[in-house]
């Protein structure tokens, strides 16, 4: 065969080879951006542990707590690691992981809706912290979960109807010790493999229990719904459950069960009630104020003293009575106001009737008051318990959910390089003999080195000289070579001779004289 036949034979070879490593490549590099973001978000500096975080990729250079198939996260453990902060978005891109444990940590903020990505997880732990807001509704999502304990942490509002979609949980299904309210959702039902621990507890949950959650017969332990404000009839499915497994305990204990719900009032029900309030607005004035007259000055001189009944005070009095007001909103009509003009005053007070008040209350009150209470009445409290059927299934569960599609979707999912924004990625270049310190590049410190490649990411740190070798200045690539019988300084900052009776083993180690020898300083 010619090499022209040859190299067109070879090269589809060729490019599935580059083709699988530009998909490796990628791979790497998302998971570089997502696990820095973990770390950028959630204080990777304050850590207890992080052993090789930030140095190189996460599967090829062995993040500590990582574990990855080839270049595939498939699994995330930072218990008790002294994470805070938040968490980011951008793990909605690990799509292939099955475990993500954050247990005991001090992780704050909402859960990201990009988690309902995560369609490979089994088990995702981030109970004992302190995250706020709703649970997400796309956690509905994840259908091939088995775990979800998410207890002892700040979650809000209702619990989503979609969690019924988790129909593969097993056991620990756990929302307890949170700030949830609203009711329990009959889709809850649907969790029918549940063997223990769904536990509802420590909340602040209302209204009656659904029937539906009877159809949970295969529970064995922790199935708990105490400290809650639940009110009506225990369902008899539940009672017939709790009398086969001790499991529930008393299902009155500080749950409500067993005290009548309040009625709710519909719109239609809400009585009439017309509050009479009298208009106190004044009577439009002019559109234009008229000009006023001078008024002449009033003349002292003194007049003789007139009778009991002044006819030239004006009287008060109307000319007629007030015409009756209406049984609405009644009209205040000015009084005329006298005359500001001085007259000449009386000897004596004269006897001025009082002109009656015009009321501000309707003419005719009403014969009876309206009643507040809505109309009409229950006669009798309508039950709750709903009617048991002879082999005490549960009632029929809904049979359509609410949309799960993630809102908003997230923009950043990869197909060949992630799409998010790159200012994760160091847009700065370091040198050999420097460190990327999250903003610029710094130089390695006496006694540590750096060589770097021509690509990020850049190192977050220095490494020491090795044993033997030596550095005196900042920003060294390379460490020196100590003398012919010298030993490196503990910092690697200088080399140093060996103490008397000992000698110097590879460069590496000060090690004591043989029995019968001997060395001197």
């Amino acid at each position: 065969v010619n090499d022209s036949k040859m190299k067109f034979i070879l090269s589809p070879f060729f490019l599935i080879i580059l083709c699988i490593q530009k998909i490796n490549c990628d791979e790497d590099y998302n998971n570089y951006l997502a696990l820095s973001a973990l770390y950028t978000s959630a204080t990777g500096e304050s850590w207890s542990s992080l052993d090789n975080w930030m140095n190189g990729y996460p599967c090829t250079n062995g993040w500590e707590d990582v574990t990855c198939t080839g270049t595939t996260v498939i699994s995330v453990v930072r218990n008790a690691k002294s994470l805070a902060g938040t968490l980011p978005s951008e793990l909605g891109t690990l799509t292939a992981m099955t475990q993500f444990f954050l247990y005991n940590n001090k992780v704050s903020g909402s859960l990201p809706s990009q988690f309902g990505l995560l369609t490979a997880m089994k088990v995702m732990s981030l109970s004992v912290q302190s995250i706020t807001g709703s649970i997400p509704s796309e956690l509905g999502l994840l259908s091939v979960i088995t775990k979800m304990p998410i207890y002892n942490n700040r979650f809000s509002g209702t619990i989503p109807s979609q969690l019924g979609r988790l129909t593969a949980s097993t056991s620990e299904f756990q929302l307890s010790q949170n700030s949830l309210t609203g009711s329990v959702p009959t889709q809850m039902g649907l969790l029918t493999k549940m063997t223990g621990y769904f536990e509802l507890s420590y909340n602040s949950l209302t209204g009656s229990l659904p029937s539906q959650l009877g159809a949970l017969s295969l529970m064995t332990t922790g199935y708990n719904l105490y400290v809650n404000d639940f009110c009506g009839a225990i369902p008899s499915e539940l009672s017939s459950l709790s009398s086969t497994c001790s499991c529930m305990g008393d299902l009155t204990y500080q749950t409500g069960l067993g005290t009548a719900c309040a009625p709710t009032l519909s719109p239609t029900m809400q009585p009439n009630v017309v509050i009479y309030t009298p208009s106190l607005r004044p009577v439009p004035l002019p559109s234009t104020a008229p000009t006023p007259s001078p008024i002449p000055a009033p003349t002292l001189t003194p007049t003789p003293p007139p009778s009991n009944t002044p006819t030239d005070v004006p009287t008060f009095n109307p000319t007629s009575p007030p015409s009756p007001l209406p049984t609405n909103q009644p009209t205040i009509l000015p009084i005329p106001i006298p005359s500001l003009v001085p007259l000449p005053g009386p000897t004596s007070s004269p006897s001025i009737p009082p002109t009656p008040a015009p009321t501000l209350l309707p003419t005719s009150l009403p014969t009876s008051v309206p009643s507040i209470l809505p109309t009409p009445l229950p006669t009798t409290t309508p039950s709750s318990r709903p009617t048991p059927s002879p082999t005490l299934a549960p009632s029929p569960l809904p049979t359509s959910f609410p949309s799960l599609v993630p809102t908003p979707l997230p923009t950043f999912k990869p197909s060949s390089s992630p799409s998010f924004s790159p200012t994760l990625v160091p847009t700065v270049h370091c040198e050999s003999g420097t460190y990327y310190d999250g903003l610029v590049c710094e130089p390695c410190p006496i006694g540590y080195y750096s060589n770097l490649t021509d690509k990020p990411p850049w190192p977050s740190n220095c490494t020491i000289c090795p044993a033997g070798k030596y550095s005196t200045v900042t920003g060294a690539a390379l460490c020196e070579d100590c003398a012919a019988g010298k030993l490196s300084s503990e910092d690697r900052t200088y080399c140093k001779d060996c103490d008397a009776g000992e000698y110097n083993y590879n460069n590496l180690e000060c090690v004591e004289c043989e029995y019968g020898k001997y060395a001197p300083q």
